[in-house]
């Protein structure tokens, strides 16, 4: 039991975070064009599973992330759009990815749900109810 409440917690704190990056850039968004300065370069016939990108924010402060969220890239260095959030300017992501997170709230909330309803029966079946008569 204890096991499936951690699993709960910890599958809850990750649908949380994917989910809220993505809603803090969808509400304080800023669209700036970043170049792509490096790609990750994986065994042969893997996709690339991440893209380093500088970018100048509004306020004109100079960043350099790595971002996991984009489309495949091949040529560096490239000019892409990306989309960042004004009051973390490190939270990116790239404009073609797109920013709905109705899969990973949906997905995360059945399994967190799952975990949790799973723990109840089986605190309810090691520990019954006792009878009345």
């Amino acid at each position: 039991m204890v096991v499936l409440l951690g699993a709960a917690i910890l599958c809850g704190s990750i649908g949380w975070t994917l989910v809220s990056d993505v809603y803090w850039l969808r509400q304080r968004g800023e669209v700036v064009t970043a170049t792509v300065v490096a790609v990750d370069h994986p065994r042969a016939g893997k996709p690339p599973r991440w893209i380093d990108v500088r970018y100048v924010t509004r306020a004109g402060e100079a960043i350099d992330q790595r971002v996991s969220r984009f489309s495949h890239y091949k040529a560096i260095p490239r000019q892409i759009d990306v989309i960042y959030d004004r009051d973390q300017p490190h939270r990116v992501s790239t404009v073609d990815r797109g920013l709905d997170y109705t899969f990973h709230l949906v997905l995360f909330t059945i399994i967190t749900a799952g975990l949790l309803a799973a723990a109840v029966v089986l605190l309810l079946w090691k520990h019954p109810q006792p009878q009345v008569s």
